[in-house]
């Protein structure tokens, strides 16, 4: 299954992103250690909010990733994020504790993924974090889910759902030698990480998540579909090669404590106004009281927001 089908069935896997995602870009500081500056710059304060102040030193360590009026525009956002939401310790090893199991699920490595994007200290990591936690505070605030929302969503998107896992190869002879060995007993999962062309769900023993939660091509789904729990379909040939495909839940899914938490998060993301999300971010700004020690800083942030 290529990049495409990759992208046709995982949508979400990520809450809002990396998985549940990860926060870089304008919502993250790129913190990264550009360590040939530190011995020759001062730590000359070039902008303060009421939640703190940042100097030469701290932009220099982000322009690896972002332009100088960008890394500022980011600092000062995140830090005015992190100061009014003010995520707890224990916050922070929760969502860190998602993140990993969600990367998990995706086939990845998260302490890599972070490693990658040059987040390296695990200050730098848990303040990505931290930045991620203090958002979801922001974007979700003020917006309840009813037990009543929560049934209708199970109701029309759960109740019937399945939980899916897929071997991908080329050809239709290695589909039904596949095949065979899962019908005379081979363990499904390891034929899949040893044969699955699919390589991001052959890492998890061929699991591509619930029917619910991702867009597949229709004759994968028209498939998945007449299956029941532990069933194996015959090869189904797609754009992609030929898959097999065994459901690993339901029809089904129960409403439990977990699958109630997973569905609240879905209506929240759905009930956010990106209008009102908006105005908070420059609500979050102007009441972080940002004052610049030099013109030229502020002259630069104005370039990057427009503003």
């Amino acid at each position: 299954m290529s990049e495409q089908m990759v992208n046709e069935h995982k949508t979400k896997k990520n809450n809002g992103g990396m998985v549940k995602g990860l926060i870089i870009g304008c919502l993250a500081a790129a913190i990264i250690a550009v360590a040939a500056y530190y011995f020759f710059l001062k730590p000359e304060t070039v902008a303060t909010t009421k939640y703190g102040k940042i100097t030469q030193k701290d932009m220099f360590e982000v322009m690896e990733n972002a332009t100088g009026a960008q890394a500022l525009q980011q600092m000062i956002f995140t830090d005015a994020l992190i100061g009014k939401y003010d995520p707890t310790e224990e916050e922070i090893d929760k969502q860190l504790k998602e993140n990993e199991k969600a990367a998990k699920e995706n086939g990845t490595d998260f302490d890599q993924q972070l490693e990658d994007s040059g987040y390296k200290t695990e200050e730098q990591k848990r303040r990505v974090i931290a930045t991620q936690v203090a958002y979801d505070k922001m974007q979700y605030e003020g917006i309840k889910v009813s037990d009543e929302e929560i049934q209708t969503y199970y109701d029309e998107n759960v109740a019937n759902d399945r939980r899916v896992s897929h071997i991908l190869v080329a050809d239709e002879a290695k589909a039904n030698e596949l095949k065979a060995q899962i019908d005379a007993g081979g363990d499904f999962e390891q034929l899949a990480k040893d044969n699955s062309t699919d390589t991001v769900s052959a890492a998890n023993g061929g699991d591509v998540g619930y029917l619910s939660e991702n867009q597949f091509v229709p004759e994968f789904t028209a498939a998945a579909e007449t299956l029941t729990e532990g069933q194996v379909s015959a090869p189904v040939k797609t754009e992609y090669g030929y898959h097999i495909i065994k459901v690993t839940e339901g029809p089904g899914i129960p409403l439990d404590d977990e699958k109630k938490k997973e569905i609240e998060e879905k209506v929240k993301k759905e009930k956010v106004d990106p209008t009102k999300l908006q105005e908070k971010v420059k609500n979050l700004i102007k009441d972080a009281d940002v004052k610049f020690k030099d013109e030229k800083y502020k002259d630069m942030y104005k370039e990057a927001t427009g503003e």
